[in-house]
């Protein structure tokens, strides 16, 4: 558990700023704190204001997770003349100090009379890692509720052996700090049964999550789970060849469409759209279109980038370092998907994967990229403008992550209305990384805070985030290959505390 204590005493007026100002009608003998806060405007690297707890000369705060413990300044009212830490006098929304160990603060009276008080600060972090069995080599994973219990269970694509997809149930009591998983259930839905990619959406249209693994061929099939229960239809080839797979509705039928990103001799991503009827379970897909893209095409994202109603492509090129943009030309209800010409945005070095997220809460919808070898992660804000044909950006802004980085989400983690940024390490170490979004809403240029390292881990090549244990705050999954680790290849979920 991250978390860090502290003590605390102060006292000053909480508007003026200075050190020593007492009510006129105080108590010569008064040497009281009467409130202690850490604001966002004496701290730009605190996401939300931190209210302090006064009981008796005790002081509890909680802050956000990402909250750097040290250089935190102090925000207090007090009815004695004077405060100090350690000797030092302190400055009322001035005076910074390293709340990562205690400390004490101590309030003179007018009759030279001191009352200490101390203060406790938890920062919010996440627990320990709980490992779930997930064969071989667990490559990539998605978050949803299977088996229609309420509960969001984890699937994951498995790479070597035969087992494709597997399936964890999750079996988290109500109330329980943390969340308990079934042993995963594997299907070999792939002809190859080796899985590179999973997406999850419902295809058919019949209230149940489907899957899509990209694997040799995309292959998908339809959910026929039961509470406790998991079982899939057949699988069938959707055509796509890729390495990846991602779902959206690309021509506004209520049904989800499959997009995959192939490298190599071709740089292509390759469309196909969901022609199955509603129930069905047997799947349908009308003939793949293919689009050229920058060298060495990874992953796809679907958004509608200039507010036009239609959902638009970017994708991540990886051995350039840019994201393609492709604009959706796609009428309502067609039966065959279209783009405007691509626009290429740049990134850095080897853009490995992109997300759309609006990262700074001005309606449209912004490009998330993380660039392997250079550590970093790229934020481009859109400026395209409503209906427009030609997509814009502002320059990027990239902001460090740990090395390696492969696996991307953003979810507001600590849950202050704004996208954080989660990635992770294939190969490398470093491990999970959580970036948090400090972005004033509107703002045209993004800020955030430092990395903060959440878990060490050599090889975790995805993460998703999403409540797993039921208490309505955000947890994390990440999958774990064999190499490197002493338990084998796993799913290591951290829940949020």
């Amino acid at each position: 558990m991250w978390r860090r204590g502290v003590v605390v005493v102060a006292s000053l007026c909480a508007a003026c700023g200075g050190p020593d100002l007492q009510p006129i009608d105080a108590p010569a003998s008064s040497s009281e704190l009467t409130s202690f806060a850490f604001l966002t405007a004496d701290n730009p690297g605190l996401a939300s204001n931190v209210m302090g707890t006064i009981n008796a000369t005790s002081i509890t705060l909680t802050a956000p997770i990402g909250t750097s413990p040290a250089g935190l300044v102090a925000r207090f009212t007090t009815s004695g003349v004077g405060v100090a830490v350690n000797g030092a006098v302190q400055m009322n929304g001035v005076t910074a100090n390293d709340f990562s160990s205690t400390l004490t603060y101590v309030v003179s009276a007018a009759d030279s009379s001191t009352t200490s008080y101390t203060v406790a600060l938890t920062v919010h972090g996440t627990s320990a890692p709980v490992d779930i069995s997930a064969g071989m080599q667990p490559e990539a994973l998605e978050i949803a509720d299977i088996d229609g219990d309420g509960k969001r269970d984890i699937a994951v694509a498995e790479f070597s052996g035969t087992r494709g997809l597997e399936v964890a149930l999750n079996t988290t009591v109500p109330g329980a700090t943390m969340p308990s998983f079934a042993g995963p259930r594997a299907f070999a839905l792939t002809s190859g049964s080796s899985a590179y990619d999973v997406a999850i959406a419902d295809f058919n249209v019949d209230g149940k999550p489907d899957v899509a693994l990209a694997g040799a061929g995309v292959f998908a099939a339809v959910n026929t789970s039961q509470p406790d229960a998991l079982s899939f239809a057949t699988a069938v080839n959707t055509g796509l060849i890729g390495f990846t797979v991602t779902a959206g509705d690309l021509n506004g039928d209520q049904k989800p469409d499959l997009v995959t990103a192939k490298a190599g001799a071709a740089d292509i991503v390759e469309v196909t759209l969901n022609t199955t009827s509603a129930g069905s379970t047997t799947l349908t897909f009308s003939p793949k279109v293919q689009l050229a893209t920058g060298a060495g095409p990874t992953s796809v994202a679907i958004a509608d980038l200039n507010g036009d109603g239609q959902p638009d492509l970017a994708v991540s090129n990886n051995n350039v370092g840019t994201v393609s943009v492709f604009l959706s030309t796609t009428a309502p209800g067609a039966t065959t998907p279209s783009f405007a010409s691509k626009v290429d945005v740049a990134a850095q070095g080897l853009a490995r994967r992109v997300l759309i997220a609006d990262m700074n809460g001005d309606g449209k919808p912004d490009l998330v990229v993380i660039n392997n070898d250079r550590a970093t992660v790229s934020i481009l804000l859109n400026t395209t403008a409503t209906g427009a044909m030609a997509p814009s950006f502002m320059p990027q802004a990239t902001f460090a992550t740990a090395d390696c980085p492969t696996g991307l989400t953003v979810a507001d983690f600590n849950e202050d209305g704004r996208p954080d940024v989660l990635t992770a390490t294939k190969m490398c170490p470093g491990g999970v990384v959580l970036l948090v979004n400090l972005t004033p809403m509107g703002a045209m240029t993004p800020t955030f805070a430092p990395m903060l390292v959440l878990a060490e881990a050599y090889d975790s090549p995805d993460v998703a985030v999403e409540d797993l244990d039921g208490d309505m705050h955000p947890d994390i999954a990440v999958t774990v290959p064999l190499a490197g680790t002493a338990s084998g290849g796993h799913v290591s979920v951290m829940v949020s505390n």
